[in-house]
């Protein structure tokens, strides 16, 4: 059974930076797509089955296997084809400022489409919640199910991509390195010391790093700090001196600019917007803040 639903998302929904305007589902089929290109993003998840992918935006065809899901992207042209066999098919369109953002932020990709979800739960079970979105065709669909595929695209740039040993190998490296900063981000760091116990120079290190987590090490920290801060100033009545010092900075003065500056309030304003103490048991002494 194939099925084909679309969506004319209301110009106050497509303002809101993703919206859904369609979804599909084939089974066992056998045609290949002719090329063409479309006018919006794409998600096509190959949930049995396997075939190829071409696109005016990579060099060779990519291989689809089962478990494949690949983006396709405006202006781009593309074809796709199933094995002799036949695959079974899930897409959706989708546009939208917010997907352009997650292509320039690297999420999505013209010249790496192609990514291996083969056994995500997670994969499944967003391909299906839009396909019960889209059954019931309520007049906020493009909505919730753009949403939706927000996190879809969040997953799946967090799955590797045929990972090698030496990819697995690094993975779990930076991995091991981000739960020490979690437990030591308070204290003085040397990621040039850090790098070098891992047998790496430091400019390999900061490169895995920085593809494996998001972030470069220093930037990272500094988010573990901000978010540690935040803590401190909801649960705490230390004053602004006192947390800055727990969360690693020396300069109160710099961590109440660098905390501005991340979250857009001061410590003092971001902790009586959060403070879930009751009245009674008080706020900390003199704050220090720029």
């Amino acid at each position: 059974m194939d099925i084909a639903c679309y969506i004319t998302p209301a110009e106050v929904q497509r303002s809101l930076g993703i919206v859904c305007t369609g979804y599909g589902f084939s089974s066992l089929k056998k045609n290949s797509c002719p090329p063409r290109d479309l006018g919006c993003y794409a998600a096509v998840w190959i949930s049995q089955g396997s075939g190829w992918l071409e696109t005016s935006a990579t060099r060779q065809p990519l291989e689809l296997t089962e478990g494949s899901v690949f983006w396709l992207f405006p202006g781009v042209t593309h074809t796709y084809t199933p094995n002799e066999v036949g695959w079974t098919e899930h897409w959706v369109l989708f546009e939208g400022k917010l997907a352009q953002n997650f292509e320039q932020a690297g999420l999505l990709s013209r010249t790496i489409p192609v990514r291996n979800a083969a056994g995500s739960v997670a994969v499944a079970e967003l391909f299906s919640q839009i396909k019960k979105d889209f059954a019931k065709a309520g007049p906020h669909t493009a909505v919730l199910s753009g949403m939706l595929v927000g996190r879809l695209i969040a997953e799946i740039s967090s799955l590797e991509n045929s990972p090698s040993d030496e990819s697995n190998t690094m993975t779990e490296l930076v991995k091991q390195v981000m739960g020490w900063l979690g437990e030591h981000s308070g204290e003085e760091i040397d990621f040039e010391a850090v790098a070098l116990s891992k047998g790496l120079g430091y400019s390999t290190f900061r490169r895995y790093f920085k593809q494996i987590s998001g972030l470069p090490p220093r930037e990272y920290l500094q988010s573990l700090r901000i978010s540690h801060s935040k803590q401190l100033l909801v649960f705490t009545a230390d004053n602004i001196k006192q947390i800055a010092a727990k969360v690693g900075f020396k300069d109160p003065y710099y961590f109440s600019r660098v905390f501005h500056a991340e979250v857009g309030l001061s410590p003092t304003d971001f902790r009586l917007q959060q403070q879930l103490w009751s009245p009674g048991m008080g706020l900390a002494e003199k704050h220090v803040e720029q």
